[in-house]
């Protein structure tokens, strides 16, 4: 992603990444991107909830207070 941006990002240690909500692992990324079929971002809480620790988003989320991937 050359033209990403991290915000809200310290030391950050990433053990998985899916784009699948229920698939998320505490310290875990999650991609709430829109697909073919869902939006991730529709799934975002559940992704948080499970342990999310950072987040792969096409716009900032204001109401997420994790580390946030813009791409």
């Amino acid at each position: 992603f050359p033209t990403a941006s991290f915000v809200g990002c310290a030391d950050l240690a990433i053990c998985d990444a899916t784009s699948v909500s229920g698939d998320v692992v505490p310290g875990g990324l999650f991609a709430a991107i829109p697909g073919l079929r869902h939006n991730g971002r529709d799934h975002l809480r559940e992704a948080l909830a499970r342990g999310a620790a950072a987040v792969l988003t096409p716009e900032p989320l204001a109401f997420v207070n994790v580390p946030q991937c813009v791409a």
